[in-house]
């Protein structure tokens, strides 16, 4: 569906019900009724779109700096050209316009040729005078030949401070994770009836605002290292004993993510269920023969051996069948060469 020449064909179409807004005259005769302007409006909202977010064309479109076609053809949004002005340290910047979509703008300002991208501090200050325009936007930096752009979102809470939130794609690279995120301001035809501005600004927030979730787990990570670091004996370093820790909790995570795969043994909740199982052979209450007899075997006999490993011992301790598991380690470390 999305080899090059069905992509061209389909963005080539133009269909009577698909883009009309590309046909409205930029200078009428005479200006439109207030009825005809709501029509004009409504036209934007068609958009011309007949495709689902296509990574392979938006990841041209972003190489080639051709970002009002990104925004348009590949992201559903709609046509808007009115520039903004805005004036820094008496100098004068214009942002262009690239598209809009409910109310919510994309801005891009290009370097003068020669001159580098502006520095952070620069682009907070550019961020703020546009907000005095229009509330509520994204702005792409990029220099003059578009080796780099810097895309930007700011979010605004009231009794809150500004929290910019930025991402620097090269040209040079596949741009993956701009892409990941671009796709969360994807706009389909079927959505635009029930569309509002929240609905955009808040899919723009999903789409940038990663690090609130990043710092989020990473100090639930620091509590539950405090909290599993009390329970650590026998190690008389604390830097030992703080890293003995981190390996472990480490582990447990990675077994929980491979069980939600369904990777062991096709058991979701793999670790609930022995452990489960280790109390009803030894009682409550016994971590530590969970721990020895199954977690430290599971680590360094199960995933920490070869693919080839026969873990039957394992599985009268409770560790599950050892054909899962080997078939697990090598459907997610498929060795070279092999």
């Amino acid at each position: 569906m999305y080899a090059p020449d069905v992509v061209s064909a389909i963005n080539a179409l133009n269909l009577p019900r698909y883009g009309l807004a590309n046909y409205v005259a930029a200078t009428p005769h005479r200006p439109p009724t207030p009825a005809e302007a709501r029509q004009l409006q409504d036209l934007s909202r068609a958009g011309k779109r007949l495709m689902g977010f296509c990574r392979a064309r938006a990841r041209q479109l972003l190489a080639d700096g051709d970002l009002r076609r990104l925004f348009i053809d590949a992201l559903g949004w709609d046509h808007y050209t009115t520039p903004v002005d805005i004036t820094i340290d008496g100098s004068f910047l214009t942002l262009s316009a690239l598209a809009h979509k409910r109310g919510m703008v994309a801005y891009r300002y290009t370097t003068p040729s020669a001159q580098p991208l502006p520095n952070y501090a620069l682009r907070r200050k550019i961020e703020h005078q546009v907000a005095k325009a229009v509330h509520e936007h994204l702005i792409i930096f990029t220099d003059a030949a578009n080796h780099t752009q810097i895309w930007q979102w700011v979010k605004h809470e009231p009794g809150k401070p500004a929290a910019c939130r930025e991402h620097t794609f090269h040209r040079s690279q596949r741009g993956d994770a701009l892409l990941q995120k671009i796709e969360r301001i994807t706009f389909m035809l079927e959505e635009e009836e029930a569309l509002s501005l929240p609905g955009v600004t808040g899919r723009a927030r999903a789409a940038f605002d990663v690090e609130r979730v990043t710092r989020r787990f990473y100090d639930r990570f620091q509590e539950e290292h405090r909290a599993f670091l009390r329970f650590v004996e026998g190690i008389t370093e604390q830097g030992d004993r703080e890293w003995y820790a981190s390996v472990m909790l480490n582990r447990l995570m990675f077994v929980y993510f491979i069980q939600r795969k369904g990777f062991l043994d096709g058991d979701r909740d793999y670790l609930r269920n022995r452990l489960n199982r280790m109390r009803a052979e030894h009682g409550r209450d016994t971590f530590y023969t969970f721990y020895r007899y199954f977690l430290l075997r599971l680590f360094h006999e199960g995933l920490g051996g070869s693919d080839d490993i026969n873990v039957h011992d394992i599985q009268r301790d409770g560790a599950g069948q050892s054909t899962q598991l080997s078939w697990s380690k090598r459907k997610c470390f498929p060795r070279r060469g092999r």
